[in-house]
């Protein structure tokens, strides 16, 4: 089952984009999982605790 995430606003949206580009591509393999696995990602779980709020499934 293929989850989503839904942000809370365009500027916060904006923002994740503006990353550079090693943090960007943490945030993309991060999200990626999630969207695969919900937001029980193993190992990273306490990291990830936080990303309930905007996660839905």
């Amino acid at each position: 089952m293929d989850y989503r995430i839904d942000y809370y606003s365009d500027t916060v949206q904006a923002q994740i984009l503006a990353l550079p580009d090693t943090l960007a591509a943490r945030y993309i393999v991060l999200t990626r999982r999630m969207v695969a696995l919900s937001q029980n990602i193993g190992e990273c779980r306490p990291a990830s605790a936080d990303f309930l709020v905007v996660f839905s499934g």
